[in-house]
């Protein structure tokens, strides 16, 4: 059998001059050469692929103490590949996202999160290591994948909670999502999740929501928490604050 026969996701190679890029993200068109979608929803990107032809532009040197090289070049091609990481992170909920660095014998696979990236060492393409890892991105869950699980597309019980819900949000017939946290369930329009210019750190986005439990409006305000033992959670503060009667502070519903 062929290997890439076993590769079941949608690929789309874009030409880097006359391609439409797939958003603006900072004021930059984002353009990766090649993009990966979900077989099943094309929304959905999957990850970003960068083509170099020149190993020099390659940021990376597996033999150098440090791993990253400082070149002109090589921070240019480090720039981008971080700037299309931090656009895939921003434009979806996603705990994670995968790219690739691809040259001309050699790729490179990288693992993004909100603490960093991981990189791999040089893969020759003949590496079997390279073909099993494809495989198994193809056929792992979208959460191995790194979307956020917690994260669904909106669902409603009858034709009037939708139309309540979508005056609300006055969010005509856009498209909506469903955010879990515990037992609470927020809906939200999904063209207003643009989050950080960063590529790590909390990602903190402040979102127009329906919450179900109270057919309202809230502020729904997503980030990533830094888990300290020295740190309280944000929400016990609010909770001690209210106890204390402090006026004008935001109400931070039971998440578990």
């Amino acid at each position: 059998m062929n290997t890439w026969s076993a590769i079941s996701m949608h690929c789309v190679r874009q030409d880097s001059t006359f391609a439409k890029p797939i958003t603006v993200f900072e004021g930059q068109n984002i353009k990766p050469d090649i993009i990966v979608y979900a077989k099943d929803e094309d929304e959905t990107i999957e990850a970003m692929f960068e083509v170099k032809y020149n190993e020099a532009d390659d940021p990376f040197d597996d033999a150098r103490e440090g791993f990253v090289k400082t070149t002109i070049r090589t921070s240019k091609t480090l720039g981008q590949i971080t700037g299309y990481a931090t656009c895939h992170q921003a434009i979806e909920f996603r705990t994670h996202a995968f790219s690739a660095l691809i040259f001309r014998t050699y790729m490179r696979l990288l693992r993004w999160d909100r603490s960093g990236v991981v990189v791999t060492e040089k893969l020759l393409f003949d590496n079997p290591l390279l073909f099993d890892f494809l495989r198994r991105f193809s056929t792992a869950t979208a959460a191995v994948r790194g979307r956020d699980s917690t994260v669904t597309t909106a669902k409603f019980d009858s034709p009037d909670l939708e139309r309540k819900v979508r005056d609300c949000l006055e969010c005509g017939q856009k498209s909506l999502l469903n955010i879990s946290v515990g037992n609470n369930n927020y809906i939200v329009l999904k063209d207003q999740i643009i989050g950080s210019r960063s590529p790590i750190g909390r990602l903190t986005r402040c979102l127009k929501a329906y919450w179900l439990k109270t057919n309202g409006l809230v502020l729904l305000k997503d980030t990533w928490r830094v888990v300290s033992a020295t740190l309280k959670p944000e929400h016990e503060i609010y909770e001690k604050l209210h106890k204390k009667q402090v006026p004008n502070i935001p109400t931070s519903p039971p998440w578990r």
